[in-house]
């Protein structure tokens, strides 16, 4: 009735704060570890966009992940730049590329969206890279490692700490993400 927030409207307020803080841990360390992958014809990292690469990248990651079979991670907008090579190739009504704006599958490899997330900071900007895809086999070890440090802390005022009788509370979260991975991965730079 005063503009304040209630408890329930803070708690989730926060709990959307440190998601939002997390995913873009998560996000910075996978760039991270990927833009230090070697470039050329025998690294993990092309730049520039072909079927052919592709494949060969897809190739590389499932030998060395033990057969373990790969995935094409990318966003929407990443996704739809794998096409295939074939200029005579058609794309029916009914195909997922009409449907979904990406392929789910192409030369025998699956590809997963990853969800854009909103950057704050610049109204209507988005903070994930459309020009990267990143080539892993999730069968063998997951690339990224999230540690949650123990339970949440708090600092709540007392009741009557204030004579408007409001209280102030901080939530603290500790998390660390980063790239501890036994397994193998590769990056196209499609820009």
């Amino acid at each position: 009735l005063i503009g304040l927030d209630n408890f329930s409207t803070f708690v989730l307020k926060s709990l959307r704060s440190i998601e939002s803080a997390v995913t873009r841990d998560i996000y910075d360390a996978t760039a991270t570890a990927f833009a230090a992958l070697a470039l050329g014809a025998n690294g993990l990292r092309v730049v520039g966009y072909t079927q052919k690469d592709l494949v060969q990248l897809a190739q590389k990651v499932s030998a060395y992940s033990g057969g373990a079979t790969p995935i094409v991670v990318g966003t929407k907008v990443a996704l739809s730049s794998v096409l295939p090579d074939d200029v005579n190739y058609r794309y029916m009504l009914e195909s997922p590329y009409v449907q979904l704006g990406y392929l789910r599958t192409i030369s025998g490899i699956d590809t997963l969206e990853l969800p854009q997330v909103a950057k704050w900071e610049s109204p209507f900007s988005t903070y994930l890279n459309d020009d990267r895809l990143w080539i892993i086999a999730p069968g063998t070890d997951k690339p990224i490692k999230l540690v949650l440090g123990g339970g949440s802390m708090s600092n709540t005022s007392g009741t009557f700490d204030a004579a408007t009788l409001i209280q102030t509370t901080t939530i603290y979260k500790a998390w660390k993400a980063g790239v501890v991975t036994s397994g193998v991965a590769a990056q196209i730079s499609l820009a």
